[in-house]
């Protein structure tokens, strides 16, 4: 009879622990005392908080509660979970524009570590060197301009993986929603396809799909751009002079035939290829 007892109180009291709400946990956090985020509103599931440039995201599931840091300067984000039961961490881990990065821990719900993750071993080409190279070659600060440049990890059905990053052109008068997009070799750091995209343009297939149907053989667009700069293209005329066989298109001053011509429209300035076609 008591050993029924004690089962009943033991259900009753993992009962009722499960049930802690996303309150009372908030309360045992040192974010209790920073400011409502103002641009969200707080549910049963979800609570938002702000201090100075930090962003935080309190979120209740089944088993856990989550707990997201972010920061309005940069894309880097951190993440802990805690069972509900124990209220004993989980999870930790980090991500940059939702790639996850670095170590990610799970912990037993005694607070012993079950699981390791080194997710840069996914990628000998570091997510530094991915800053550096970006900043180099184009002048953008992935790290630090969070309101343009969009980064993602892409696959293909081989199992490959790619860094695409996708950002407004520096200088420009950006009225016509024009991206560029590369796509970089997670392992060696090369850039493997250059492109331009419009964000208004609904109708025009992804460029990472693009990427793919050019590995194919498959396409030939007026956005994708060679990575490295061919040859000099074409053969000098005179105008109203015999124009050399097999010529397709003329323009300033030098004849191309149609492989030439394609080949020029390619390694051409976007604003330059939109009255190429």
């Amino acid at each position: 009879m008591n050993k029924i007892v004690l089962i009943i109180m033991l259900f009753i009291s993992n009962h009722l622990i499960s049930q802690i709400t996303i309150k009372e946990f908030v309360q045992k956090t040192e974010y209790k005392d920073w400011e409502t985020e103002p641009s969200y509103s707080n549910t049963e599931e979800d609570w938002y908080f702000k201090k100075d440039n930090k962003r935080v995201r309190i979120s209740k599931f089944s088993d856990t509660f989550q707990i997201e840091e972010t920061n309005t300067l940069t894309p880097w984000e951190c993440f802990w979970s805690y069972s509900r039961k124990t209220e004993i961490l989980v999870l930790k881990g980090q991500s940059f524009y939702n790639i996850p990065t670095g170590k990610w821990v799970y912990y037993d719900e005694m607070g012993r570590i079950k699981k390791e993750i080194d997710y840069d071993k996914s990628y000998k080409f570091s997510i530094k060197e991915l800053i550096e190279k970006i900043k180099k070659e184009y002048d953008i600060d992935i790290e630090g301009e969070i309101n343009s440049p969009i980064v993602g990890l892409e696959t293909d059905n081989e199992g490959n993986k790619y860094f695409s990053i996708s950002f407004d052109p520096k200088g420009l008068v950006n009225i016509y929603g024009e991206r560029t997009y590369i796509l970089v070799d997670v392992n060696t750091g090369k850039t493997l396809f250059k492109t331009s995209y419009f964000k208004r343009n609904d109708g025009e297939k992804p460029p990472f799909y693009r990427y793919l149907e050019m590995k194919k053989g498959n396409i030939t667009s007026l956005f994708i751009e060679e990575t490295t700069s061919p040859k000099e293209l074409g053969i000098p005329y005179k105008q109203g002079g015999y124009y050399p066989p097999g010529t397709y298109q003329l323009y300033n001053g030098r004849a191309y035939n149609k492989e030439e011509w394609a080949a020029y429209v390619k390694t051409s300035p976007w604003w330059e290829r939109l009255f190429l076609s």
